[in-house]
């Protein structure tokens, strides 16, 4: 299946292109610290200003993972949204 196909399902994850960014802010979340890094990911731990809720904040470049390859048939992209379904 490619990532075209996989992308149009929906889900509950929420994921934006349009991002403010502000010294250790993304938006409305107020970034504490580093959680992990990954092959394709970066992941943070932030706080929503908004009603004090911490999250995970993942940050990855869509466009990247579309041209990376990670197996025979494989884009990167495909592996992310794998990962979005399980979660």
């Amino acid at each position: 299946m490619s990532h075209k196909a996989l992308s149009r399902r929906t889900s509950s994850v929420l994921s934006t292109t349009k991002l403010r960014f502000g010294k250790k802010k993304v938006n409305q979340y107020e970034i504490e610290k580093v959680l992990g890094k990954g092959s394709f990911a970066k992941v943070y731990l932030c706080k929503d200003k908004t009603n004090n809720t911490k999250y995970a904040l993942k940050e990855m470049d869509k466009a990247l993972l579309k041209k990376q390859k990670a197996g025979r048939n494989k884009f990167a992209i495909d592996c992310v949204i794998e990962e979005l379904k399980v979660l």
